[in-house]
C-alpha cells in the first residue's frame, strides 16, 4: 500500500481513529460510492449519518459529516470509518470472512488463533472474555478504577497533563467491555455497565482540557441509543426510567445535556410520551438555570404537543384535551399553542378568552404582555371589531408608546 493512503490518519485524534476503526470493523459503513474526486457513504450507528469526502488524487481535500461532533467543527469517527473502508477497497480485493473460515479446517483455525494470541496478548484476553460464561459488573468497573487510580494525583484530581491519556485509556476499557457484551447480546448488561461508567466519569475531578471528558461522555451516551433497537418495549421503558434517575444524580451539566437529548430524542414512540412529559415538567426549573443550553419552552411545548397528539390518536374526549391544556397552562409555549390553534380554526372569540387569561399571567413580563395585546389587536382587526381594536391601540400607546400618535388619533375618531 502506498504511503499516501495512510496520511489521512493524521487528521484524527487517536481516540476518534480507534472508534472509527471499530465502526469500520463492525460493518457500519454502507452505500459507499467512490470515484476519482469524491467518496460518499452512509455510516450506521446510533443514527444514520452521511459522510462526504473530497479527494485530490490520493489526498484528502475536505470532509463533512452531519453528526453533531462533526457539525461542531471536528473530524469524527464516521469520517474515519469511511476512510478505513476506502483504504481497504483500494488496496485489497473483496473476500468474505465467512468463506475463509468455511474453507479452513479446525486444526488450521486453532493453529492460527494460537499464533495470533502469542503475537497479540490483548486478543487472547478478549477471546477469553468472549467465551467466558460470566462477566460481572464488579470485574468490569474494577478495571475502570484501576485506570483512574493510575492517573489520579493527590486529592483525587486528574490534572491537565493526564487528561488526554486518561480519557483514551478509559474509553478503550469502556468500549472493550461494551463491544464484548454487545457481541454476546447482553444488551441490558451493556447499558447498565455504560451507565456505571458514565456515573463514575461524572464523579471525577478532572481537568477538562480540550473538552476531552465531554467528548468521552458523548461517546458513552451515544452508545445507549445504539442498543435501544435491540430491546423490547418493556425493556426500553425500564432503561428510560433507569437513565432518568441517572440524570438526577449527575453533577456535570455538560453530561446532562447529552442525557436530555437521549431521553427526549432517542426514545421514539407513543409509549414514551407521557414519561418524557413528566421528566421535562419535573426538570423545568433546572432547565431554566441554563437558558443558553436548554430551551425549556421548546421542550415542554414539544412534549405536550406529542402528548396531545397521542390523546387525539386514541380518540380522547374534548374534556381530556382541555384538561391537559389546563394542567400545563402556566407554560407560555403551551398557552400560545392553545391560542394559535383557536386562530387556525378561526375560533376568534375563544382565542380572545384565552388571551385574556394569558394577560393575567404575563402582565409583569412586558414583552409577553405586549405580545398578548398585539395578538388581541390583530384578532379584533380580523373580526372588524373597531372598538376592541381601538382599545388595544390605546394600551400600546399608553403602556408601551408603541403605536404612532397619528394612528392612535385616527382610530379614536
Amino acid at each position: 500500500m502506498g504511503g499516501a493512503y495512510m496520511e489521512w490518519e493524521y487528521n484524527f485524534s487517536k481516540r476518534v481513529l480507534n472508534r472509527g476503526f471499530n465502526y469500520y470493523l463492525d460493518g457500519y459503513v454502507e452505500n459507499i460510492y467512490i470515484n476519482a474526486k469524491k467518496i460518499k457513504a452512509v455510516v450506521y450507528g446510533t443514527h444514520r449519518y452521511h459522510v462526504e469526502i473530497a479527494l485530490n488524487g490520493d489526498n484528502i481535500k475536505e470532509m463533512s459529516c452531519d453528526c453533531p461532533y462533526a457539525l461542531d467543527g471536528h473530524n469524527c469517527k464516521h469520517m474515519a470509518a469511511v476512510l478505513f473502508e476506502w483504504e481497504r477497497r483500494v488496496s485489497h480485493p473483496e473476500i468474505a470472512n465467512s468463506e475463509i473460515i468455511d474453507d479452513a479446517s479446525d486444526d488450521d483455525i486453532r493453529s492460527f488463533l494460537l499464533q495470533l494470541f502469542n503475537e497479540n496478548p490483548e486478543l487472547a484476553e478478549r477471546f477469553n472474555q468472549f467465551i467466558s460464561k460470566e462477566n460481572s459488573m464488579d470485574a468490569m468497573t474494577s478495571e475502570l478504577f484501576t485506570i483512574i487510580n493510575h492517573y489520579q494525583y493527590a486529592h483525587k484530581y486528574i490534572n491537565i497533563d493526564n487528561t488526554v491519556p486518561f480519557c483514551e485509556d478509559y474509553e478503550k476499557c469502556v468500549f472493550k467491555w461494551f463491544d464484548l457484551l454487545e457481541q454476546k447480546e447482553e444488551y441490558i448488561n451493556a447499558i447498565r455497565f455504560l451507565t456505571e461508567a458514565y456515573s463514575i466519569l461524572d464523579s471525577l475531578d478532572i481537568d477538562e482540557d480540550e473538552q476531552q471528558p465531554y467528548a468521552l461522555s458523548y461517546y458513552i451516551n451515544e452508545a445507549f441509543s445504539y442498543l435501544l433497537p435491540y430491546l423490547n418495549i418493556s425493556e426500553r421503558k425500564e432503561i428510560f426510567e433507569f437513565l432518568r434517575h441517572q440524570f438526577y444524580s449527575m453533577k456535570n451539566y455538560s453530561f446532562k445535556i447529552d442525557l436530555v437529548e437521549t431521553l427526549l430524542s432517542r426514545f421514539m414512540g407513543d409509549e414514551y410520551v407521557k414519561f418524557q412529559l413528566d421528566f421535562v415538567e419535573e426538570q423545568y426549573d433546572y432547565f431554566g438555570k441554563y437558558p443558553t443550553v436548554f430551551n425549556r419552552e421548546f421542550m415542554i411545548n414539544s412534549v405536550v404537543n406529542d402528548y396531545l397528539e397521542l390523546l387525539e390518536k386514541n380518540n380522547a374526549s374534548k374534556k381530556e384535551l382541555k384538561d391537559v391544556y389546563k394542567k400545563y397552562w402556566k407554560y407560555d409555549s403551551v398557552r400560545m399553542s392553545c391560542v394559535k390553534e383557536c386562530m387556525y380554526d378561526k375560533n376568534y372569540d375563544q382565542a380572545l378568552k384565552y388571551l385574556d387569561k394569558c394577560i393575567k399571567l404575563d402582565y409583569k413580563d412586558q414583552s409577553l404582555y405586549k405580545r398578548d395585546v398585539e395578538m388581541k389587536k390583530d384578532i379584533y382587526k380580523k373580526q372588524g371589531n373597531r372598538e376592541g381594536y381601538r382599545e388595544m391601540i390605546k394600551i400600546l400607546v399608553l403602556d408601551f408608546r408603541d403605536a404612532g400618535m397619528e394612528e392612535y388619533i385616527d382610530n379614536m375618531k
